[in-house]
């Protein structure tokens, strides 16, 4: 009976252990990825972090993107459709940079759109002379008091609408506003069946010439 209770003493050590070096491990991970945002957010401001910006069409670049973000969504149980229209929009865009707005959209999305299953729309038209990018979810929004909020630095959005985990940094809406007014573009926020962001950024209509 002594032997049993020491094994299950020490079975019980061992997972303890276990839970203690995955909640380090967890909570290291986040400090890593605030590290990495504060960076990023750092080169940006003091602009070491330029813009490369090329050629490119708006609309494949946005098929591009849906294309690599389905296998998230769907193994979340959400899906990614796009409305794209068949002329080009042509732009100059970093097209790393303009990746990085949309993955943090998807990012909030995910983690903010309590909807199940998630969809998530991406369209791209033309729209006043510009080239205009709409990334829309079916969630439940946010408070409209909050839009104006949404992309205050260190302003987290879970404080307005129910987070499932309460992760993020506050800066991730504030990064996308950064770089989108970088291209000389705009971004906006509105409920609209869900949270919509629109992205305008300038044609370049000798993109191609």
């Amino acid at each position: 009976a002594l032997l049993y209770a020491q094994l299950l003493a020490e079975q019980s050590l061992a997972e303890e252990g276990r839970t203690c070096a995955a909640a380090l491990e967890a909570q290291a991970e986040k400090l890593r990825a605030l590290t990495e945002v504060l960076t990023r957010l750092s080169r940006l401001e003091t602009g070491n972090l330029p813009l490369f910006l090329q050629p490119a069409d708006l609309g494949a670049f946005i098929a591009r993107f849906a294309a690599e973000t389905a296998p998230e969504l769907e193994q979340a149980g959400g899906r990614v459709e796009t409305s794209l229209s068949p002329e080009p929009h042509p732009a100059c865009i970093d097209a790393e940079q303009l990746y990085r707005v949309l993955s943090n959209l998807k990012d909030n999305a995910l983690r903010y759109a309590s909807t199940r299953p998630l969809v998530i729309t991406l369209t791209v038209e033309r729209r006043e002379g510009q080239e205009c990018i709409r990334f829309a979810d079916n969630g439940q929004g946010v408070p409209e008091e909050a839009l104006p909020r949404l992309f205050d630095q260190f302003w987290r959005l879970d404080q307005a609408r129910s987070a499932q985990n309460g992760e993020g940094t506050g800066l991730g809406l504030y990064i996308v506003k950064y770089i989108v007014e970088a291209h000389g573009g705009t971004i906006q926020a509105e409920n609209d069946g869900g949270l919509a962001f629109t992205i305008l950024l300038p044609r370049k209509e000798d993109s191609y010439d």
